[in-house]
Order: C-alpha cells, then structure tokens, then sequence
C-alpha cells in the first residue's frame, strides 16, 4: 500500500506505483512513499509543462529494517514496534512492576523491586521539601555529616531545632536513641541507651559573664494541650527522679527508688505552688515493687522520718529507724531493732502524754545483729510510764 500526502483536498492510495493516478490532474506538490521500498515520489513539471511523478533522489532502499542495543525492532521493512531491552548495556526484566516499586538493579539485571532506604545525604540533596519524608531545610539551618561522622542540626546562624507537632497540640513525640528493644520502652519521651561508661547521662555547660545556671527545670500543667495552663493539683509530682535496676534472677526491672519534689497538701494558692520534698526507697527487706517514702521536707521545712517500715508477704511492719516507747517497771525497756550495729547512735527525748519523769534517760546497753535490740533506762527507777522517742543514727562510711 502506498499513501500520498499533501496538504489539500485530494488523498491518494495505491498498491503499486502503477496504480497511482494520471498526475495531470494533481496539483504541485502532492507526494506518496512507497510502504515497500521507502521510495518518495513527487508531483513536478515537466519541461513539456505537463505534471509528472518524478522519484526523490536519496529515497527508497527499503530503511531501517531491524534495531539492537539498548532499544531492539525488527527484522522487518516498514513500522517496526520497538522495545527498550537494555540500560546502558544491562538487561531490562520484562516482569511487570505494581505500585511503588522503583527500578532496582540485583546486580545483573534491572528488575522491579523496593526501593532502598535513602541516606542522609541523599534525602537532603533533594533541597527543600515539605514532603511527608522530606527533611524541611529553611535559612540558617542545616543537617550534615562530616568526615568524623558527626551528626550536626543547626548552624551558626540556626537559633531553635524544632521536632514533634505545633505548639497548642496534643504532643506525643517520642525520641530514641540506642533503643535496645520493647523491654526497655518506658512512656518517657527521650530515652537514650549505651554500652559506653558513664554514657548514659546528661550534661549541661553553662557559658557566658552572667548569673545563669546550668540545671533542670521542670514544669506541670495540668493543660490538656501544649502551652494550655491549668493548675496542679496537691500530691502532683512536679519533678521526680526514677531509679530502676535488674533484679538478682536477670530478669525483672522494679523500681528501686524516687526523688520527688511534689506539691504539699493545701499548696495550690491563687499565686504560688507551696511544694515538698521527698525520698522514697525499697527496703532491705523487700519485696518487689514495696517503694516507701522514706524521708521528706515539708513546705514549711520541718523534716520527717519513717518510724515503722511495712515488709513481707503479710504486710507486717518492723520499727527500724526511731519510735516512741514507754519505760517498764525499774524504769527499762528493751526494744528489739535488727538494725541495731556496734558504732550505732541514739537520740533520746522524753515526749509528752506520759509519767513526768523523776531521772534521765540513757541508752543501757545494746545487742547487735540481726536479733539485735537495745536497752532504754532512767537514772530513777520510778520512771515508769514515761514515753521516750528514740532515733538511730549511722555514720557515713568512709
């Protein structure tokens, strides 16, 4: 089949050249290639002013009958359909891909597949983006990795780093570093784990010819959003130490202590928050999870001690520290304590509410150990019935 083409009203189809049409009745111009050569064929004038066919010079041959390399078609004369085989030389998989894979080459061909996780410098070679796993560049900020490979966010010009979601939102960004694994996921925001000594812990530099300090500071709200301001209420832990170790089995992670500081009964004030003090630990004798306040400050400054520790499966409390007890006949009272050590000191004061008493108070004698106890008695043996508080106290070894 071949085709005439011109701009005009007539098109012309033919088979062979034989059956093309008288070109006497064709205007200048009017044209048909040859689907079997590639021959052109045009309509001219003739010396004799008549119109003619007359062939292209440089047409015909039959063109480009097959393609290989990287693009292949053909063997065949005419329209051939093409087909990009190859990349620069390596072999294209004609699997089909489905959505989201990349074109991922395994090393001896070019086959659909996931595409690898970016580096960083990669993902910040794209430039600025807001995209949901772009990296969000603006002037004076900067994310880079140097030769030492250090991470570094800012710049010298970059004033705040920014993370999490807009002030005023419901923040629940959390921040992992070293994470070893779910076991030691906490509700914490920044949790930061390492092998390295002394690693796992935070220092703050305070620069600079001012007053400031270098610290902690702790904030609560009650607010249900960031930046809401709503108020404490009294018993809130407004900053909390929260120690935690391996048990003796390898397995189980209690809390072994708290440093609070806490607002104090009746301390939410139009004006100011009246606040506490305490320390809280897991006594010698257990069990799991048996967290005591031990020792607090009041608001007003006055301290105060845990006089009975509560222990045991039954819940039953051992005085160990101090207490108040009543002289017996003679004026003694022994008061077993497995507290009780060789170097231990007492303090002793007459309370209140009992006999008035007649001698002195002294610590008689003291027996030390686990069974140990001790003897409290008055210079008057008449002094029965009068109540002594009693403290134990232990130095600080050395």
């Amino acid at each position: 089949m071949t085709t005439a083409h011109n701009p005009g009203p007539v098109g012309i189809l033919a088979t062979t050249i034989a059956e093309l049409p008288n070109p006497t009745n064709l205007r200048l111009g009017h044209y048909f290639v040859s689907e079997t050569d590639g021959r052109t064929f045009h309509v001219v004038r003739s010396v004799t002013g008549q119109h003619i066919w007359k062939e292209v010079p440089g047409t015909g041959g039959g063109g480009i009958t097959q393609l290989t390399g990287d693009v292949t078609a053909g063997p065949g004369s005419g329209s051939q359909a093409a087909t990009v085989a190859k990349l620069a030389g390596t072999p294209l998989n004609a699997t089909p891909p489905t959505p989201g894979q990349a074109l991922v080459f395994n090393g001896v061909a070019w086959i659909p597949g996931a595409a690898a996780a970016p580096d960083l410098e990669a993902v910040l070679a794209v430039g600025n983006k807001s995209g949901p796993h772009d990296v969000l560049m603006q002037a004076g900020q900067a994310v880079d990795t140097d030769g030492a490979a250090q991470l570094s966010l800012g710049t010298g010009n970059a004033t705040s780093i920014a993370m999490g979601r807009p002030l005023g939102g419901a923040a629940d960004l959390q921040v992992f570093i070293n994470q070893g694994g779910a076991a030691f996921v906490s509700n914490a925001g920044i949790q930061y784990s390492s092998t390295f000594a002394n690693r796992a812990q935070i220092r703050l530099n305070a620069f600079g010819n001012h007053g400031g300090v270098a610290g902690v500071t702790a904030f609560k709200s009650r607010g249900a959003t960031v930046t809401a301001k709503a108020s404490v209420l009294a018993g809130d832990p407004i900053y909390r130490v929260t120690v935690i170790g391996v048990t003796g089995d390898n397995d189980k992670t209690p809390v072994a202590g708290y440093i609070d500081l806490s607002v104090a009964p009746a301390g939410v004030q139009p004006l100011y928050v009246a606040s506490q003090y305490a320390v809280s630990l897991v006594p010698l004798e257990g069990p799991i999870n048996s967290i005591q306040e031990m020792w607090k400050i009041t608001s007003q400054g006055v301290p105060c001690l845990r006089e009975d520790i509560h222990h045991g499966p039954n819940g039953d409390s051992v005085t160990v520290v101090a207490g108040v007890t009543a002289l017996g006949p003679g004026g003694v009272i022994n008061i077993p304590n497995p507290n009780i050590k060789a170097k231990t000191r007492f303090t002793l004061t007459v309370q209140d509410g009992g006999a008035v008493p007649l001698g002195s108070v002294y610590v008689a004698g003291r027996v030390a150990g686990p069974g140990g106890s001790f003897d409290i008695q008055s210079t008057n043996a008449a002094d029965v019935g009068v109540l002594v508080y009693w403290q134990l106290w232990e130095q600080v070894t050395q």
